[in-house]
């Protein structure tokens, strides 16, 4: 992938609806703002600099759109999905991950079911 410089972005032509900021461009890509941020540094995306001491990274449209062409389908030819976008695949449950705190939270349960039913039959009589 080649190289690509950041530019600065000059005042004038910063335009609120023509940039995007990193939390916009995450929103817009379904990536996280680190990420976005990481690919930025590694020029992996192409992107612009607001002039200062504080610069920020700024996006167009179209520039995101290029990245999402480049990344989303890999070289088998299968469409790229963002690891928050896949289904999570569940292979035990909670109980069986955790015994110790399944049975030490099914314990609590029957205690305070105890409780409760000792509270109700020295209520009534």
């Amino acid at each position: 992938m080649p190289t690509q410089r950041p530019t600065v972005v000059a005042a004038g032509d910063a335009a609120p609806d023509t940039w995007l900021d990193v939390d916009q461009a995450s929103e817009y890509l379904g990536f996280s703002g680190t990420s976005i941020r990481r690919w930025c540094r590694a020029h992996r995306i192409r992107h612009a600099r607001a002039p200062g001491r504080n610069s920020c990274y700024r996006f167009r449209r179209e520039w995101l759109d290029e990245f999402l062409e480049e990344r989303t389908v890999n070289p088998r030819g299968i469409p790229y999905v963002p690891k928050s976008k896949r289904p999570m695949a569940v292979t035990e449950t909670f109980a069986e991950r955790y015994p110790t705190f399944a049975s030490a939270m099914k314990r609590h349960q029957a205690r305070n079911q105890k409780r409760q039913q000792r509270g109700i039959q020295q209520g009534e009589g």
